[in-house]
């Protein structure tokens, strides 16, 4: 079962990933994120919720790492979502 199935492509290249993460699951992202760009997290994995447009929860494992440019300085977050 995908996550965002009644949601085209071009609508889900608007959103955040915070628009369809479960508000009890959002801080944690917060803080993890901030430790991945402080570079005092290599990547991290994490169990999360992820609420679908008709509302009910899916459970999803998220594993994440931050890319950096040619300086060091962070570019790009990137993320794998799994169905769980």
């Amino acid at each position: 079962m995908a996550v965002y199935t009644e949601i085209s492509d071009d609508e889900l290249l608007t959103m955040t990933v915070a628009q369809f993460t479960h508000l009890d699951d959002q801080a944690e992202d917060v803080t993890l994120s901030r430790a991945l760009v402080q570079g005092e997290l290599p990547m991290y994995r994490r169990h999360k919720r992820y609420v679908r447009k008709d509302g009910r929860i899916v459970w999803v494992q998220s594993t994440v790492s931050l890319l950096r440019d040619e300086t060091g300085r962070p570019h790009r977050i990137v993320g794998v979502v799994e169905d769980i």
